[in-house]
């Protein structure tokens, strides 16, 4: 962990690309370790030798093994390190209850019954069950001269799965991986001041604190004042065309123009082009829906769990358009040596650790690049 914490703050790469290389790199391993246990298992309990009914018997033992692989991983991603061990296990005997292997679904009550639906194992019981006593398997073999689970069917009635369907068992197991795989996702650009809290709060407030005085503000005035003069031409132009000009567009793409030159160190160009691409993803941010409401709501009120469900405000057109702008910026003033006196090139400081006034220490932390696309946005 140490090791990647201090490659992801040089931005050697995202905390995406982490995630994603350790589910590939682990996933050979987990798959050679349920084939082991699935062919030991199988062929102990005297199993039928049927290739469709080993393979669709392994097939659910490893997506039990990939969800259980993604939970421990969610857990570890949303508790801290010495609750982690705890919170799994504890979490999971509700989902075993109800998975209908130690109460039967019939003997549940009304109240509880939806609950067996949520549960992944049930989805992997079930498709278990299906496999070793379904498939129009006839006969189990009984040496005694009276059995009366002789017939596999009386089996699947007895696990209360005869009606089951293999097919959706594996669906909802493929479900659980989906949703567990979006948990892990984590918006970017939410990771401002507005929004984060507690120890990462102070440590963020106590880097960004410098590029707020008077005097890094004076430095960006040059830049509102040429964007300024834009602004002139432009109602000259807009007065010369119509006659009458609407000053709370052009007003709106004058602050736009502004923000994306100080903020961002773009040229927007809003007030020659009202439908530049930087102004119309800064519409699709303050575009509001009944859905976007409840969920801005949702992740004001309610922020550590709406973190841990996933919950993003920004769409995703908007987060990798505003990412990918920052991206590249950063890589060219970077490359050609560029400086401004804008709030951009205060934030490259910060993601470089260097000191953001003259005289001042060192940062000792770096700030990643989806930090800096987070401040600026």
């Amino acid at each position: 962990m140490a090791v990647f914490v201090r490659e992801y703050k040089s931005n050697c790469y995202s905390i995406a690309a982490y995630f994603c290389s350790k589910i590939v790199a682990d996933f050979p391993l987990m798959l050679a370790g349920v084939t082991c246990f699935q062919l030991i298992a199988y062929y102990l309990t005297g199993q039928l030798n049927e290739t469709s009914r080993i393979v669709m018997f392994w097939a659910v033992c490893a997506l039990m093994g990939w969800t259980a692989q993604m939970y421990g991983m969610v857990a570890g991603s949303v508790f801290p390190v010495d609750v982690s061990p705890f919170v799994v296990p504890s979490s999971m005997i509700p989902m075993i209850l109800f998975s209908g292997f130690f109460i039967r679904y019939s003997e549940l009550l009304d109240v509880f019954k939806p609950l067996t639906y949520v549960s992944p194992f049930r989805y992997g019981f079930e498709g278990l069950a299906l496999t070793t006593y379904g498939m129009n398997r006839t006969e189990i073999g009984c040496e005694d001269m009276f059995c009366y689970y002789r017939k596999s069917v009386k089996v699947l009635e007895l696990l209360e799965v005869k009606d089951s369907c293999y097919w959706m068992d594996v669906g909802g197991l493929g479900v659980w991986i989906l949703v567990l795989h979006i948990l892990l996702y984590d918006d970017p650009l939410t990771g401002h001041l507005f929004t984060i809290e507690g120890q990462r709060w102070k440590n963020l407030r106590a880097k960004l604190t410098p590029t707020f005085t008077s005097g890094k503000m004076k430095l960006m005035f040059p830049i509102v004042a040429d964007v300024a003069v834009e602004l002139k031409k432009c109602l000259v132009t807009e007065k010369d065309d119509g006659g009458e000009v609407e000053l709370k567009d052009v007003l709106a793409r004058y602050t736009t123009d502004v923000i994306g030159k100080c903020a961002f160190g773009l040229d927007c160009n809003s007030l020659e082009n009202p439908n530049a691409e930087f102004r119309e993803m800064g519409r699709k941010i303050f575009t509001t829906t009944p859905f976007s409401i409840i969920k801005l709501f949702f992740v004001q009120q309610i922020k550590p769990l709406a973190r841990k469900l996933g919950v993003t405000v920004l769409n995703q057109e908007v987060t990798k358009y505003f990412l990918k702008a920052v991206k590249d910026t950063v890589e060219y003033r970077e490359s050609n040596n560029v400086e401004r006196n804008d709030f951009m090139n205060l934030l490259i400081k910060l993601k470089n650790a260097e000191p953001v006034d003259e005289g001042s220490s060192r940062s000792m932390e770096k700030l990643s690049v989806n930090g800096v696309s987070a401040q600026a946005l």
